[in-house]
């Protein structure tokens, strides 16, 4: 479909919208290994490792959000995991069911192993507010939707612009307990839907 600027440019931009909704970003990047805590007493040290994630082109405002991952590892319970906007909006994705000195807290946070089975998207533990699980009541590997840990949202990340969602995005994971090997985020993908409209294959309609 094609549209020219005249008289009808605003009835022809709201049929776009409807056809096209809003534009989606996708980022993705590899990972890597995920260090362990050291080994301490009467606690072990936290040890936190930072992914980073570069994000471009990013047009509008961030209106949703939603993370995707994979991630090895043999004693989910010892993680936590937080997604860091360029900004410094921090969103708290994953809490650690046992803390440094081997305390349990079996309300939060998940236990067994790995979050995912595979890199495909079907395979991976994907976080987004809409989601209707949490990781505390669930079972490992974590296939599928679920809540960042209560009462954190990627709604705090709502309405940031273009210039404070493009940068360094971080994925920080820090493992609480030297009781497992060194685990692996083998990948992960950022998610931001915006204010700005696009057509699927590519074509940006202007602001």
């Amino acid at each position: 479909m094609r549209c020219l600027i005249s008289r009808t440019v605003l009835a022809c931009l709201a049929m776009l919208a409807s056809m096209v909704g809003h534009a989606q970003y996708v980022y993705t990047s590899s990972g890597g290994t995920i260090t362990n805590a050291i080994s301490s007493s009467p606690a072990d040290i936290p040890s936190t490792t930072t992914f980073e994630m570069p994000a471009t082109g990013f047009f509008g405002q961030i209106i949703d959000a939603r993370v995707s991952l994979y991630i090895t590892y043999a004693a989910d319970q010892d993680l936590s995991i937080v997604l860091i906007s360029p900004s410094g909006v921090q969103v708290p994705l994953l809490q650690n069911r046992e803390n440094a000195a081997g305390t349990v807290d079996n309300s939060v946070g998940a236990t067994g192993a790995d979050f995912g089975t595979g890199c495909g998207d079907s395979a991976r533990t994907v976080f987004e507010d809409a989601a209707s699980n949490e990781i505390s009541t669930s079972t490992a590997p974590y296939v599928g939707l679920f809540k960042p840990v209560y009462p954190f949202e990627f709604a705090a990340l709502d309405g940031e612009s273009a210039s404070q969602a493009n940068g360094e995005w971080q994925l920080q994971i820090t493992d609480f307990r030297n009781a497992a090997p060194s685990g692996n985020l083998t990948c992960w993908s950022l998610f931001l839907d915006s204010t700005d409209l696009i057509f699927r294959d590519g074509f940006e309609l202007l602001q």
